[in-house]
């Protein structure tokens, strides 16, 4: 008789259902601005980054920080203010929010002011983590 190799297989499977599921997962929180004067100059302290991380950047609150195991990640955050368009913006993670809540991301001006409209509050926003565009450097 052949032997079975169905354990395997299950694992597989119930391993890529949970990579699909965190991977698809949308968080809310609030939206804020800040200034990171240099990739490099983040919690994540990296030494080469995209072009665009030089204006599209995000803080990640703490709780989900998780150590820098989110560092140069990408998230694709838009705003659910009333008052917002609904227009999207993909983001690198540089940086850790310590002040910020389960949710929330500290977005650069030029992000903030794409997906509200405004320059400097604190609005409604949901964000999930996506793959980071290729780019040409």
């Amino acid at each position: 008789m052949a032997p079975t190799y169905r354990f395997p297989l299950q694992y597989a499977l119930c391993v890529l259902l949970i990579a699909t599921v965190s991977a698809s997962t949308t968080y809310e929180g609030y939206g804020t601005v800040y200034t990171l004067s240099s990739p490099s100059d983040g919690n994540c302290n990296f030494m080469n980054w995209p072009e665009a991380a030089v204006t599209k950047y995000a803080a990640l609150n703490a709780e989900q920080w998780e150590e820098t195991m989110n560092c140069g990640r990408c998230a694709e955050v838009s705003c659910t203010d009333a008052s917002c368009s609904g227009q999207s913006e993909i983001v690198y993670i540089m940086d850790q929010c310590p002040g910020c809540a389960y949710g929330d991301l500290d977005l650069s001006p030029d992000v903030f002011e794409s997906i509200t409209g405004q320059s400097y509050t604190k609005l409604s926003i949901e964000w999930k983590f996506v793959d980071c565009p290729i780019s040409n450097n």
